[in-house]
């Protein structure tokens, strides 16, 4: 049975009180996700301005990356100029891709970054000889919980999401050990959220659930 690493809360957005996140992360093991697509970027919620993340990295907290839309694709077309986003700063950079190729994926990461792509298969995660690691996501941040949650017989970490919410995550903990010989990590998206928006209510109370 596998431990939990960290709980990963994605789509930090303009309205987030970053002095409060910060606090949370003094006293919990937790790492922020921020929504990075072209034409979404300060559009959407869930994607902050750039004057927004260049204040969450300034913050020393741990934070991730996630790559969607039309710069996922120039991943897999061997086209992302990583130069054109502030990625320095992130421990890690996920891909969200429908199709990742684990070569394309391992290429962006930059000096000690580790790389993440999605896995939406169902009974067990890819190999684990490709450089990265993989999160099972068959939702896509729609807040959809899977009918399983797949194996992982190797021993390299993965991550689990999809439908994860305060008030389940405790059960997705317990099913996620139950099926990883390896440790984990926990990502939501969805149930961090209030119409809409970041809620550091949500994600507390999740933190403390685990």
């Amino acid at each position: 049975m596998g431990d939990l690493l960290f709980v990963t809360a994605t789509g930090l957005d303009d309205r987030t009180d970053l002095v409060r996140l910060a606090e949370l992360s003094s006293r919990f093991d937790v790492e922020w996700g921020i929504l990075m697509s072209p034409g979404a970027q300060d559009l959407y919620n869930r994607f902050p301005s750039f004057a927004t993340i260049d204040r969450a990295l300034a913050l020393g907290v741990r934070l991730s990356a996630h790559l969607c839309g039309r710069h996922a694709k120039q991943v897999m077309k061997g086209e992302f100029d990583r130069t054109s986003l502030p990625l320095d700063g992130f421990q890690r950079i996920q891909v969200n891709h429908l199709k990742p190729v684990p070569a394309m994926v391992a290429a962006v990461a930059g000096p000690g970054q580790s790389m993440i792509a999605q896995w939406r298969g169902a009974e067990a995660f890819p190999a684990h000889d490709e450089g990265i690691s993989w999160l099972f996501d068959p939702s896509g941040g729609r807040g959809v919980a899977p009918s399983s949650w797949p194996v992982n017989p190797g021993p390299s970490a993965v991550g689990f999401a999809g439908g994860i919410t305060p008030d389940t995550i405790g059960d997705v903990r317990v099913a996620a050990s139950a099926g990883t010989s390896s440790d984990f990590w926990l990502d939501f998206e969805a149930g961090a959220r209030t119409d809409d928006w970041f809620d550091l209510d949500l994600v507390e109370r999740a933190l403390i659930a685990v």
